[in-house]
């Protein structure tokens, strides 16, 4: 649908010889991501109640850090395991304390008060700005728990409470299953994709290469995707941008074409947008781009056969007079030819199978 810039339908250059100039920005979140290590900095028995008042804290915000952090959380010590985002979604609250006071720290974090304690959840710039204080003999050999986690290019999540470090995890990114597909699609189709992420430049790398994206630009805050989208314009080059969050925001708003994952994204992500998917899956980019791609051929053709039309009788009109019921008729026809081209857009998209990845049927999207 258009939304706010008016040219949300049109997300791809006519002519396949310039889909080279394609840039498709791309902010992947942690998808239930897994939580390879996490180091308490503090006895056992606080674990419990310093991920409770972090999950507490995260569950009011849609960050995918806190999509993965607040299932962890509540299903950590249970005798059921890891719970998913989709168990927490179904319930509201399961007994975590409310939090107040909250305050999003963009591209840091996330602030609050919980049980009367100041909690802070988010990245070590996070940990900076506020002040917070590592505990006595954290720091070993001028070595810290987590340098070997952001070797490894893990993103971690620090928790503060009342100022003072307490508890570090290490979130390993997983992409999604149709990610890699999804990527080689777009590639074929003529777009070059980027990844934008606010990242370590570790743990892009290492994503980037697990899905076959070649560029990559990591730690990134929101004003810095914006300028590099406005580099890119600047270069003649039309932008896409697919994210869902907050610091997506700037830079849904200023690409040629703001994609926004509706679910599990943000309200702003979805208002800054032009296109919203109301899905998770990326495997709906390619369609989105190949419809577009029919839906601008459809209008060129329907505005080229009116022109031509009008052309046709005002030249017949200088060699005879024709009568008014002719402009009558040529006006019906052109009406109906026009109508009839735009139903076009409603037959099935025709997939390649040098294109398309054998795992996902596009048409059965489509109808969905």
């Amino acid at each position: 649908h258009e939304h706010g810039h008016g040219h949300g339908h049109e997300c791809s250059p006519g002519s396949p010889h310039l889909g080279s100039s394609w840039h498709w920005a791309q902010s992947l979140p942690h998808p239930l991501s897994d939580f390879g290590a996490w180091k308490a900095l503090d006895s056992m028995q606080r674990h419990n109640l310093i991920l409770h008042y972090a999950a507490a804290l995260e569950a009011t915000s849609s960050h995918p850090v806190g999509m993965a952090l607040v299932p962890y959380a509540l299903g950590a010590h249970s005798e059921k395991g890891h719970l998913s985002d989709q168990s927490i979604a179904l319930g509201s609250g399961y007994g975590l304390p409310p939090a107040l006071g909250i305050k999003v720290c963009v591209g840091q974090g996330i602030v609050g008060t919980v049980e009367q304690t100041p909690v802070a959840v988010g990245n070590w710039g996070l940990m900076k700005r506020l002040g917070v204080a590592l505990p006595e003999g954290v720091r070993k050999d001028g070595v810290l728990p987590w340098d070997q986690w952001m070797k490894d290019a893990k993103t971690i999540a620090f928790v503060a409470l009342g100022g003072r470090l307490e508890l570090a995890l290490a979130l390993c990114d997983r992409p999604k299953t149709d990610a890699a597909a999804t990527i080689q699609v777009l590639q074929d189709a003529g777009v070059w994709p980027a990844l934008v992420t606010g990242d370590l430049p570790d743990c892009a790398s290492a994503l980037a290469q697990s899905v076959g994206i070649m560029e990559y630009h990591a730690a990134m805050q929101p004003m810095q995707k914006l300028e590099w989208i406005q580099k890119q314009q600047k270069s003649r080059r039309v932008v896409g941008m697919v994210g869902d969050g907050i610091n997506d925001g700037p830079a849904l708003v200023h690409a040629d074409v703001g994609i926004a994952m509706g679910a599990g994204g943000t309200a702003l992500a979805a208002q800054a947008a032009d296109v919203l998917l109301l899905s998770d899956s990326l495997s709906l980019l390619p369609v989105l781009l190949r419809l577009a791609r029919r839906y601008r051929c459809v209008v060129q053709w329907n505005i080229a056969l009116a022109v031509a039309l009008k052309a046709v009788m005002l030249g017949l009109n200088f060699v005879i007079l024709l009568p008014l019921w002719t402009a009558v008729v040529s006006d019906m026809v052109a009406l109906v030819l026009v109508i009839a081209s735009g139903l076009t857009l409603l037959a099935p998209l025709k997939t390649s199978k040098a294109v398309i990845d054998r795992h996902y049927d596009y048409n059965k999207l489509i109808e969905s």
